[in-house]
C-alpha cells in the first residue's frame, strides 16, 4: 500500500512510500490516494485531498504544526528540514511543468 506525505503547509510534497497493508501511516502521511494532477495543479490536504491551481490564494485551512525548539541543535534540524521541503516542492513544480 502507498502512503503520501503531507507537507508543512498541507500540500503534497510528492513523496510516496510503500508500507504493509496492515501498517499505519506515520504522522504527516496519509493512505488517501492523491488525485491525478495536471500542470499548474497542486494537491492540498484538508482531511481529504483537494486540487487547487492558484498558490497566490492558498486555502484558509492551512494547519501549522506545533514545533518546540529548545536548543541550537533542534533549530538546526528544523532549518535543514525546511530547506529539504522547499527543494522537494521546487522539484515537484519542475516535474509538473515538464508534464
Amino acid at each position: 500500500m502507498n502512503i503520501y506525505e503531507i507537507g508543512i503547509s498541507n500540500y503534497w510534497t510528492g513523496a510516496v512510500r510503500q508500507i504493509a497493508d496492515s501498517g499505519g501511516a506515520p504522522t504527516g502521511w496519509t493512505r488517501t490516494i492523491v488525485p491525478e494532477l495536471t500542470i499548474g495543479q497542486y494537491a492540498f490536504w484538508a482531511g481529504e485531498w483537494r486540487v487547487i491551481s492558484d498558490l497566490t490564494d492558498p486555502p484558509n485551512q492551512i494547519i501549522y504544526p506545533e514545533v518546540s525548539v529548545s536548543d541550537k541543535q533542534g533549530m538546526e534540524l528544523l532549518i535543514k528540514e525546511t530547506a529539504r521541503l522547499i527543494q522537494t516542492q521546487r522539484i515537484m513544480v519542475q516535474m509538473v511543468s515538464k508534464g
